[in-house]
């Protein structure tokens, strides 16, 4: 099994996992896809039509300020993660104001904030991470498609799919 995690230990204080989720879809532009059932993640593209988007938050320790953020796919041949993977998948990631995860839509959602950078996905190995500074008791995040890469998960399953922060 390949762990691309600093632990897989969930109880371990310095890893922090997404509040909620919520992926926004341009063909569903009145409505967002899951609600505030807050654990499945959409981002993607088909040739910049039909784009899906997630947005995200994570409440962090207001003492620390920095912030590292990847994505997580724990390998297991036996049981594989729950997921919509291809190799190398890439998406953007921007800071993003504070929302309400029942109302906020494709139509209504916004624009981004400060650029924080690009993660690509590896199936069987290290994501990339990316370092930003984080401010205040929670961030909120904008997840957007690269090309036409399209990553679908489940939040903290097992085996372990998803997005990890870490605060220094």
């Amino acid at each position: 099994m390949a762990v691309a995690s600093p632990t897989t230990t969930p109880d371990n204080p310095n890893i922090l996992f997404p509040r909620v989720l919520v992926p926004l879809d341009e063909r569903n532009a009145d409505s967002n896809l899951f609600g505030a059932s807050g654990f499945s993640g959409l981002i993607g593209s088909n040739k910049s039509k039909d784009r899906a988007y997630t947005l995200t938050t994570f409440d962090i320790d207001s003492t620390k300020n920095k912030c590292t953020l990847k994505f997580v796919i724990t390998e297991n041949p036996n049981q594989p993660g729950p997921g919509l993977f291809k190799d190398n998948l890439r998406f953007d990631v921007w800071a993003y104001q504070d929302f309400d995860s029942k109302t906020v839509t494709w139509n209504n959602r916004g624009s981004p904030g400060e650029y924080y950078g690009r993660i690509q996905v590896i199936r069987n190995a290290e994501s990339s991470q990316i370092n930003f500074k984080c401010i205040g008791s929670s961030i909120s995040l904008l997840l957007m498609p690269v090309d036409n890469d399209v990553i679908g998960w489940v939040e903290e399953v097992q085996p372990r799919v998803g997005l990890i922060m870490t605060q220094a």
